[in-house]
């Protein structure tokens, strides 16, 4: 899942990267996912203008959180892994800032988890 969905980000239509910052290396992220290394190609899929946070709770739960250059909210979902959780929260807030125009966390995406 973490494959996929890395690789459906890095097609995002360049309209919609600017609203990150800076477009996406797809062969770097794809080398970085043969080496398995999903974490380090979910940092990169970011890029360096997009702020994020990564926790893991000693039961193993783990969240991200992810704020858009152009946005001051802040988007938080939770997952499996480390990659899974940071790659369900830049999805999040990209489909809030190119949906609303305004960043805020839809009702039906709070509180979702990605196994």
């Amino acid at each position: 899942m973490v494959i996929a969905g890395l690789a459906a980000l890095t097609m995002i239509p360049p309209d919609v990267v600017t609203t990150a910052g800076a477009a996406p290396n797809p062969v770097r992220i794809g080398r970085m996912l043969d080496a398995g290394a999903a974490l380090c190609a979910a940092i990169e899929l970011l890029g360096p203008g997009v702020g994020y946070l990564l926790s893991r709770g000693g039961s193993g739960r783990v969240i991200a959180s992810v704020v858009l250059p152009t946005s001051q909210a802040e988007v938080t979902l939770e997952g499996a892994t480390p990659a899974l959780a940071l790659l369900a929260a830049y999805s999040a807030a990209l489909l809030e800032a190119v949906g609303t125009g305004t960043g805020a966390q839809a009702p039906a995406l709070a509180g979702a988890v990605v196994h």
